[in-house]
């Protein structure tokens, strides 16, 4: 066809040379949403929006256009205007204001109609009737190869030299593609029997087959938003150290996968059909999605993957299927216009889908999140298909969410008792290499400057309850052999004199203890898994005890000799007037340590959506279900109360899962934190013991 069709050719060359500036920075908008500077899920829901919401509202104007003025000028100028807006992206990207990007990204995409809406119209008039399908599917062929590319190449741009370069780059692949577009030698529009003249809505009134043909997208598209979204959090999970590779990989599979579907199914469907196996497609994709996302289900990975395909693949399809059943139905006169609401009804359900699972996540979780999406996506594409007569199409796909929508609903009290699982600790399971601590804005700042995070030492300012119990352990004459020498080492030495407190979660030590808090920003800090742990009860002899990274004891003779050894001590304190309390104190061994990072962001995500869980859980505490969990990893999995009371630091009304407290650390963790220089250190090196 390329051979055949030198103006086809043209116009598939600027196509390909756009996509691939597209693509290149389709990663970079999301590292610089999900990054230190963003906010989570909510700002990669709003790069959705400024995605598809801009092409809505000026394809109207772009439909209209596209029936009355050249398709080759329109493309052209519509391409050197978004190039113009790409080059300040990358800019506002460099002066480091994402609102400014994302601002930016709106006017880019609003232009992104007035290319797409006369490409969709223009092909028709470069090939034979007979081909016009062949053309549409080549042209969704090509995307997904240059999408593939353009995402893995994007992930390694990004990873490289950062989201600022790639912007730059993607600037001028608009002018290239405005100079081959430019040379296109297209036929006059044929006259019609459907003038310019006549109202589209007149038209669809009158042709109501046309208007349900235009709407073929809609249900792959809905889902397809909600996955966008909801792949960032897969993405943040699987490698949050390297969050720009994992998109580029995971974007890439539904490239591949968009590809080789829309290849198969070209010549082996009708175009309304293939639109529609596109749907079911997609909406499976979501719910496998879904299921990679519930963190207590094997083959996490298999499942990504698998999402991955049966989404990009149902997407494509879907594409190509509904652009040329609309060709095929729409005489070319009205073809831009139908082809503009085509792609506002697209764009619509893109950015609602992707609203939708932002919204969702936090009260449903990450996997169970996407249900909804889902199920309306089936009704919808029902409606749609029997409109157009073609019934079977999504009879797989209702059958897969009525089996996999409750398997996910029923799977959620599992992934919580994992989550909480992995977050409680008792005085029998007490080695975590991975804390957070919260922090002021202006310790976060000194902690930019200085890049010292165990800053704290006894005799800073007021003694705090660790060292006060330290000091009466240290000058007890009924302390056990070695406790007191211990005691007197954590508070003097040179090397883990220096401390700071610490808990497994976030939502831990969200609220305080009292009424003073900790700070606003979080520290992610990883610990030596070869190191040593110590848990400190004053009230008990011996006061301290020892063990290593994989719970064996240790003698407190060895670590008096090796002191540098020791990373932390987790401090219980069972009796309190202001309630028992424990805490993660952090002497050393520190491998890495960071401040606004995705995964942090991620982190605190997850720990919302287990707050979110437990809430809806209704669980009835019992008031002893704090000193029960806390002593026994045994005692803490009889129930999710009381396993719950494991994974708290206080033992105070505020820290008991109820539904009024856990409302509350929601609340905490909600809120938006200030913005802080991103930090990623490598822990200090261990000096020798003295």
């Amino acid at each position: 066809m390329l051979r055949t069709y030198p103006a086809f050719r043209r116009l598939f060359a600027a196509n390909v040379v756009s996509a691939a500036g597209d693509w290149l920075t389709y990663v970079a908008v999301g590292v610089l949403a999900l990054g230190g500077q963003g906010g989570g899920l909510f700002d990669v829901a709003v790069v959705q929006l400024a995605h598809t919401v801009p092409q809505v509202l000026t394809a109207p104007l772009a439909g209209w256009l596209t029936d009355r003025v050249d398709h080759r000028a329109l493309i052209a100028v519509a391409s050197i205007a978004r190039g113009l807006s790409t080059l300040a992206m990358a800019l506002a990207a460099w002066r480091g204001a994402l609102w400014a990007v994302e601002l930016l990204l709106v006017l880019r995409m609003a232009g992104a109609a007035f290319v797409a809406t006369p490409t969709g119209a223009l092909v028709p008039r470069l090939v034979e009737a007979r081909d016009v399908g062949e053309a549409y599917a080549l042209l969704g062929v090509a995307w997904a190869v240059v999408f593939t590319a353009g995402v893995v190449l994007g992930g390694l741009v990004t990873a490289w030299v950062g989201p600022i370069v790639a912007l730059a780059a993607d600037a001028l692949t608009f002018v290239a593609a405005a100079a081959l577009v430019a040379r296109i030698d297209a036929p006059r529009t044929p006259e019609g029997a459907h003038p310019a003249r006549i109202a589209l809505t007149t038209d669809a009134l009158a042709e109501p087959r046309r208007l349900f043909t235009a709407a073929l997208k809609l249900p792959a598209q809905l889902v397809s938003g909600a996955a966008f979204v909801a792949m960032h959090a897969l993405a943040a999970t699987l490698a949050p150290t390297r969050l720009a590779i994992a998109l580029g990989g995971l974007h890439a599979l539904r490239g591949v996968a968009n590809g080789v579907t829309t290849f198969t199914l070209r010549r082996h469907a009708s175009r309304p059909r293939m639109a529609a196996i596109g749907s079911g497609l997609a909406i499976a994709g979501a719910i496998a999605l879904g299921v990679a996302l519930d963190g207590s289900l094997p083959f996490s990975l298999g499942w990504a993957a698998l999402a991955m395909i049966a989404w990009g693949g149902g997407v494509g399809a879907n594409w190509v299927g509904g652009t040329a059943a609309l060709a095929e139905v729409v005489p070319a006169p009205l073809l831009g216009r139908y082809t503009a609401l085509d792609l506002t009804i697209a764009a619509l359900a893109s950015a609602a889908g992707g609203v939708a699972y932002a919204l969702a996540a936090p009260a449903l979780g990450v996997a169970l999140g996407l249900a909804p999406t889902a199920g309306l996506a089936i009704l919808l594409g029902v409606s749609i298909h029997r409109a157009r007569e073609a019934r079977w199409s999504l009879a797989v796909a209702l059958a897969l969410a009525i089996v996999a929508v409750p398997a996910a609903t029923m799977a959620q009290p599992a992934w919580l008792a994992a989550a909480l699982e992995a977050r409680a600790l008792t005085d029998d399971d007490f080695v975590r290499t991975e804390v957070y601590s919260w922090t002021s804005t202006a310790q976060a700042a000194r902690l930019a400057a200085d890049g010292t995070l165990l800053r704290a030492r006894a005799g800073d300012g007021a003694s705090s309850p660790y060292q006060r119990a330290l000091d009466e352990l240290a000058s007890s004459s009924d302390a056990a052999p070695g406790d007191a020498a211990l005691a007197r080492l954590l508070t003097s030495h040179p090397v883990i004199g220096a401390r700071r407190y610490a808990w497994t979660t976030p939502y831990g030590t969200a609220l305080p203890r009292g009424a003073r808090g900790y700070g606003p920003v979080l520290i992610r800090i990883e610990l030596d898994p070869d190191a040593w742990y110590a848990r400190f009860a004053p009230e008990e002899r011996p006061a301290f005890l020892v063990v290593d990274g994989r719970g064996a004891p240790v003698r407190v003779e060895a670590v008096l000799a090796e002191p540098a050894r020791l990373a932390s001590v987790l401090h219980v304190r069972s009796h309190d007037p202001l309630g028992g309390f424990r805490e993660i104190v952090v002497h050393g061994g520190v491998v890495r340590w960071s401040v606004g990072t995705p995964a942090i962001t991620a982190r605190v995500g997850e720990d919302r959506r287990v707050l979110a869980a437990l809430r809806r859980a209704r669980l009835r505490p019992r008031r002893a279900s704090h000193a029960a969990a806390w002593r026994s990893r045994a005692a803490a999995r009889r129930e999710l109360a009381t396993l719950a009371s494991a994974t708290m630091a206080f033992d105070t009304p505020r820290h008991r899962p109820t539904e009024a407290a856990l409302r509350a650390l929601e609340r905490a963790l909600a809120r938006r934190a200030p913005r802080v220089p991103r930090i990623e250190h490598p822990g200090p090196p261990v000096p020798p013991s003295d």
